[in-house]
Parts: structure tokens; C-alpha cells; sequence
């Protein structure tokens, strides 16, 4: 009878564990939306309410995901009118932001999680961990990229669902491949920690792909299209999960059909070693005239370019410090903490620093104690850089204003009203300022009442789209022209005071990364496919070419500008790489690596030395 009876034990015991192990794999299924690009005024609104009824009408659908390119354009309303509709949703949503949320953003990527209250999460259901986090680019174009901060966040996130045992399923909005400048470090992150396939948007179709040997899925857009080639309906993606495997089904709720076209297995992967892609700065051998004096990492991470004085180097950063460095060491001699990222480069005057923040102020500080002398609000964001003349700042920000400001009171001035937004530098040139913005328009006013010059667009049509507004170029003047090169990969020369275009060319096709010579005759522009800086002359009544630097680095779209300081010229790339030209010539002095992450624009601060920045947080002083 005993035996009998412990038997019995043993067999009820065996029966519980499995039962839990069979609760922990039961099979279950998710929803999956993915580049819903909400826009005011949009079909794109109705689509997405379209799929949230059809996910809803499903009662077998625990949850939804998310993965990127919640709106257009960043901007907060479009955010606001996503969130409104899936909070429609009967079940759980889980959203993360994608490029079209972070790189053209009103807000410097700050507001997606003001609305939705994270740019990551991380959650779990039968025993298997979802962790979704952000890999655009923040407010500068360039390749896909995870923060420093975000990385270690999944880090921490992969190890503690390890400690749990659960299956791990990350979710992003980039590929993880080489559209983004950092991805293998995500990869190398996900083959330690044997994860069985990761989930992706960004490409706007059905794919399988292949991340360093992890299985991956792109899924399609929500929006309906239609072209040449055919129509295609709403659409989002049906995820079936099984103790073993992972199917994934197109879903289109205006034609009720539903097509499973991939299937993988989500047992943990041992991955075979393999090598750690480090960044590669053998170049800097070649180049040993270019001297590392000192580096220092700001974790925050950079965005903008920084402004020298003296024996001093002022450089915001995205947790919102503006750092002042000492130019013999690095050593950091004060700090001074806004509420929000500074996107801002400074402008020093007066033994004064000038910058805005996401915070939406504008800061003056004293350059050699960082003490806040003024501070002037705005209605939103100050993603803009200053300049200053005499007693005048002026500064563009988010709430479709740009201002003149005292110096030294930090007093109103005048204000002019525009429809978009401001991110880029403006210039001044005898009695105007001129600046782009992004309502598609590029401003020229009269520096001391803000009055309307003229103003210029691309195009007569009363609707054109944002993305070719001349907004990141930092425009540039000599010989009674005002230069820019925008989106359209077009550089255009303009009469400084009718604002006619004198001569235009997108021969070969430039990108925004924008410069001039110290003596007023050149104007630098770098090509965009093939990573050549062009000298123009600024002089010619047409595109004249004075001289090509070929660097054959391939496709760039780093829009920092191109700076000319005692016959040198500096340009960077989004691979971290930074080049040195002379001014007469365009013979290449020297090549230096900094990382593999974009590098924001040179601050040459004498004859001899440059500092350099990425978006990383990593700087360093060269002797050259």
C-alpha cells in the first residue's frame, strides 16, 4: 500500500509539471502593425482604424505590437491621432518608434514618449519575452542606430529573461543589417543570448531575412497603396505562436482575406562563434599627422556641433547638459543641466554662450562659470541653432517662430510667424537673415524689424512634400548670393536681395552638408552617392566646379556642415569618419576614424587643432 501510494504522489507530481510546462507553450496568437505613417488628412487614418476594428473582431488576439513609423513626420498631433485610434484597441498594444518618428521630429524625438510613456518596452506572455526598442536616427538623417543608453537597456532586458528561462523575441523598427551603423552589436547581443528570430519594419513589405545568422521577418505597411503595378489593400500581420514555432499571416480586413506566407521555429539557437564587428579605424594609420591629443565619452550622446573660445570647448548633449571641456585635457570644468536634449550648437559672444533645448528655452550662461544669465521660453521645442551680431541672438524653434533677442537681457526683440518648424543655423548677411524651415519655405527678413524680404519654396504647388523642405542645410552667403542644397539633392545659388535663383545644379546630386571658405570664393557641398566634396565658385554667374575632392567612401547622407578654417576644409561622414582637404586644391591632408557611428560637424579651433564629435557621445581633439 505504500508503495502504492507514493506512486501515486510520483505520478500526480509528474502531472503538475507537465501541465505547467504545457500552460507555459500554449499556443497563442498576436496581432502585428507595423509603418502605419499617420498624417493629418490622410487615407492612412482611416486604414489603421480599419485594421484596429478587423485585430478587435478577433477574440483569439491577446495582444499587438508595434514596430516603427507611427507618423510621417514626427509631428505630436499625427502621434496624437495614432494613439487615439489604438487605444481603440480590446487588448494591449506594445509600440516603438521608427525613423519617420525620431529623424523629422517637431520635438527632437522626445515626444513619442511623452504620448505613448516609453521609446521601449519589454513584456511577456507564455514564458516567451517581447522586447521592442528604438533604432532610428535622432532629428540627423543618416543610417538606422541604437544609443549607447539603449543598448544597455536590452542588455540588461536579455538578461533577465534568461534568469527566467524564456524564449526571447525582440521587435525593432530597422533591419538589423547595414542600414544601421551600429546593428552588430545588436546581433552579436542576440546570438549570446540565442535568440530565435527578431521582427522588423522599416522595408514596408513581407520578408525573410537574415541578421548575422539570426532568422529575421520584415513586415508589410499597414496603409493601402496603389501604383502602376497594382493595388494593394490595408494590411497588417497575424502571428500564430505554437510550443515549437512561429507562423506569420498577411491579413487584409478590407477583402477578409488572410494568406500565411512565412513559418520559423522559436526553439533557442546555439549560434557558432564568430567575430566581433569592431569598428574598423585602420585608415587612422594611414594618417599619423592627424594626433588624438585626448578623447573623452559624454554618455549622454551628441547631436550637435560645438563652439570653441580660448582655452575652452562648449558641446551640448542629448541628456540636456551643455559641457564645457577644457582644450588642454578634456577635463570637464562645468556643466549645466537643461530639462531636455540639446540639438542646439552654441554661439559664444561677449564671453557668453548662447544655445536651445528641448526643454523649449533658449539659454544664455556665462562662458567661464556655466551660471544662467537669461533664459527665454517658448511655445515648444528649440531644436535651432543661434547666431549672434552685435547685441542680437537670433534663433528659429518648433513653434513655427523665429526671434531676435537681446544679448545681454535676453529680451524679446521681434518675432516673425511661419507654419513649420526650425531646426537649422541661420546667416546673416548685410541686412538680412535668412533660414529654411519646414513648411517648405526658405526666409529671408530684415535683420532689425523681422519684416518679410522674400521667401522661396521648391515648388508653386499649394501642397509639396515636407521632405523636400530646405530645413537641415545650414545656408551660406558671399558675393551678394545666399547658397542652400536641399532634400532634392539640388544646390541653389540666389540673388541675396530679390531672392531669384542666379544658377541651380543637381549634377551630380549633393546632399545638405554645406560650407564656405574663409575668403567668401568657395562653396563645398558634398555629393551624395558617392562621398566627393565639390568646390564651387561663389562668384559665376553659373555651376562653376574649382576643384573635386574623391574620397569613394559610397553613399552619404550626413547633412553636418562643411567648415574651412586656415586653408584646411573638414567634412564628416555618418560612418565616423572625418576629412581634411586643403582649401586650394582639395588634396586630401589626412583620414580619421572616430567610430562607426555619424559624426556631427568639425569645430576647427585653430590653425592646427579639430574637435570632433558622434552621435555616440565620443569626442577627440586632433593635432593636424
Amino acid at each position: 500500500m505504500k508503495i502504492n501510494w507514493f506512486k501515486k504522489l510520483f505520478i500526480a507530481a509528474c502531472f503538475l509539471i507537465v501541465s505547467k510546462l504545457n500552460a507555459q507553450v500554449k499556443p497563442f496568437n498576436f496581432a502585428w502593425l507595423s509603418d502605419i505613417h499617420i498624417v493629418r488628412g490622410s487615407s492612412h487614418i482611416e486604414d489603421l482604424k480599419k485594421s484596429v476594428n478587423d485585430i478587435n473582431n478577433m477574440t483569439d488576439i491577446k495582444f499587438t505590437i508595434i514596430s516603427g513609423d507611427i507618423s510621417d513626420f514626427g509631428y505630436g498631433a499625427d502621434l496624437k491621432i495614432a494613439k487615439s485610434i489604438l487605444d481603440q484597441l480590446k487588448k494591449p498594444y506594445y509600440i516603438v518608434p521608427g525613423n519617420h518618428d525620431t529623424k523629422w521630429s517637431e520635438s527632437g524625438a522626445t515626444l513619442f514618449q511623452s504620448i505613448f510613456g516609453h521609446r521601449n518596452i519589454s513584456f511577456s506572455y507564455n514564458n516567451i519575452n517581447f522586447i521592442g526598442f528604438q533604432t532610428g536616427p535622432i532629428l540627423r538623417r543618416g543610417d538606422g542606430y541604437i544609443t549607447p543608453a539603449d543598448l544597455k537597456w536590452v542588455s540588461k532586458e536579455l538578461s533577465v529573461a534568461k534568469a527566467k528561462g524564456q524564449v526571447i523575441i525582440p521587435y525593432t523598427h530597422y533591419p538589423l543589417n547595414s542600414s544601421m551603423s551600429n546593428w552588430y552589436k545588436l546581433t552579436n547581443l542576440f546570438r549570446q543570448y540565442s535568440v530565435p528570430v527578431v521582427l522588423v519594419g522599416h522595408g514596408h513589405r513581407n520578408r525573410k531575412m537574415d541578421f548575422d545568422g539570426i532568422p529575421g521577418v520584415m513586415a508589410r505597411t499597414n496603409p493601402a497603396s496603389h501604383s502602376p503595378g497594382g493595388d494593394k489593400p490595408v494590411g497588417y500581420t497575424l502571428v500564430n505562436v505554437t510550443a515549437d514555432s512561429i507562423y506569420f499571416t498577411e491579413r487584409n480586413p478590407e477583402i477578409d482575406k488572410s494568406t500565411r506566407w512565412d513559418a520559423l521555429s522559436i526553439k533557442p539557437i546555439t549560434y557558432p562563434a564568430s567575430e566581433t564587428n569592431f569598428p574598423d579605424l585602420s585608415v587612422n594609420e594611414n594618417y599619423p599627422q592627424a594626433k588624438v591629443v585626448w578623447k573623452i565619452n559624454l554618455p549622454g550622446g551628441i547631436s550637435s556641433a560645438a563652439a570653441s573660445s580660448n582655452d575652452k570647448i562648449m558641446v551640448g548633449d542629448r541628456d540636456g547638459i551643455m559641457n564645457c571641456l577644457s582644450l588642454k585635457d578634456g577635463k570637464i570644468l562645468w556643466q549645466f543641466k537643461t530639462g531636455k536634449s540639446i540639438f542646439s550648437t552654441p554661439t559664444i559672444k561677449d564671453n557668453k554662450i548662447v544655445f536651445g533645448s528641448a526643454d523649449n528655452y533658449m539659454y544664455c550662461l556665462n562662458i567661464n562659470n556655466g551660471k544662467l544669465i537669461w533664459k527665454f521660453k517658448a511655445d515648444k521645442w528649440v531644436l535651432g541653432s543661434p547666431v549672434v551680431e552685435n547685441n542680437t541672438v537670433y534663433i528659429g524653434a518648433s513653434d513655427g517662430k523665429f526671434r531676435a533677442l537681446n544679448l545681454k537681457t535676453g529680451h524679446l526683440v521681434w518675432a516673425y510667424d511661419i507654419h513649420g518648424w526650425i531646426e537649422d543655423k541661420p546667416v546673416i548677411y548685410q541686412d538680412k537673415i535668412y533660414f529654411g524651415a519646414w513648411d517648405n519655405y526658405f526666409y529671408a527678413l530684415d535683420k532689425k524689424t523681422g519684416k518679410l524680404v522674400w521667401k522661396w519654396t521648391l515648388s508653386a504647388k499649394p501642397v509639396i512634400s515636407a521632405f523636400y523642405a530646405p530645413a537641415a542645410c545650414w545656408p551660406v552667403a558671399a558675393n551678394g548670393r545666399i547658397f542652400i542644397a536641399g532634400p532634392d539633392m539640388v544646390l541653389t545659388a540666389f540673388n541675396a536681395q530679390t531672392g531669384d535663383t542666379i544658377w541651380k545644379t543637381g549634377t551630380p546630386k549633393l546632399n545638405e552638408a554645406l560650407g564656405i571658405s574663409e575668403d567668401g570664393t568657395k562653396i563645398f557641398v558634398k555629393c551624395t552617392f558617392d562621398s566627393t566634396l565639390i568646390a564651387y565658385s561663389s562668384v559665376s554667374n553659373k555651376p562653376e566646379i574649382i576643384w573635386k575632392a574623391k574620397a569613394s567612401y559610397g553613399f552619404d547622407d550626413n547633412e553636418s556642415p562643411v567648415v574651412e578654417k586656415s586653408g584646411r576644409v573638414y567634412y564628416t561622414f555618418r560612418n565616423g569618419l572625418a576629412i581634411a582637404v586643403s582649401v586650394n586644391d582639395g588634396k586630401i591632408l589626412w583620414e580619421h576614424k572616430l567610430g562607426d557611428v555619424m559624426l556631427n560637424a568639425a569645430t576647427p579651433i585653430n590653425d592646427h587643432q579639430v574637435f570632433l564629435t558622434d552621435v555616440d557621445g565620443s569626442t577627440v581633439l586632433l593635432n593636424n
